[in-house]
């Protein structure tokens, strides 16, 4: 296991220079079939920000819980035109949050994950994490030998859903709902069934991040 843990570490801090030897200044790579996403880089922003977690992510998070009561929050799509257009100043860094409505602040939130290199679960981690299953002991060592910047934004991110999640009563959306919307997002080489990982991390979320 300690060996597993080593490569992930290493795949985390390989990933940038990779991507910036295959693709050269291209700055965008494909995801999934036939969507096309922008690249997402916490090691960029937390270079020219003076938080690790990214003000984008703070302000975001905040706005969201202060409408955390709205049923269905992450799972009501806003206009499709105008969250493109708001994708876009998200990217090129120009993006203004006020005045938008909770559900697009939400399709914001999975669009930066979405878009995230490296992903917050490389697919080494998801293998390990697949194998065992509910181990809390393994689910730690994975998040705590992440690299900085992506430990602290994979704590950040958890606990904000667990926030989410203890509203479930009004906003229907608990664990189990919350891991279906966000897994794909988080875990690269998603498979079916990783939703059960993500599920587990946000219901002992308070315990990871100690």
């Amino acid at each position: 296991l300690n060996a597993l843990l080593a490569k992930t570490v290493q795949y985390t801090k390989q990933t940038k220079d990779f991507v910036a030897e295959k693709y050269e200044n291209i700055k965008i790579m494909v995801s999934r079939p036939q969507e096309v996403l922008p690249t997402i880089s916490l090691i960029e922003l937390s270079s020219t920000e003076e938080s690790k977690i990214p003000k984008f992510l703070i302000d975001c998070t905040n706005q969201i819980l202060a409408n955390v009561h709205v049923e269905g929050i992450f799972r009501c799509p806003p206009d499709h035109d105008k969250l493109k257009i708001q994708c876009a100043k998200l990217v090129n860094n120009s993006l203004d949050l006020n005045g938008l409505d909770v559900f697009t602040k939400c399709s914001l939130l999975k669009f930066f994950y979405r878009c995230l290199q490296p992903t917050l679960i490389n697919p080494i981690a998801a293998r390990i994490l697949r194998e065992n299953k509910n181990n809390f002991s393994v689910a730690n060592d994975i998040i705590s030998q992440l690299t900085s910047p992506y430990k602290e934004n994979f704590r950040f991110v958890l606990l904000f859903l667990k926030k989410v999640a203890a509203e479930a009563q009004q906003n229907k959306m608990d664990e189990v709902s919350l891991s279906i919307v966000f897994a794909p997002n988080f875990i690269d080489d998603f498979q079916k069934g990783d939703e059960a990982i993500i599920e587990f991390m946000i219901k002992f979320a308070e315990e990871l991040s100690q």
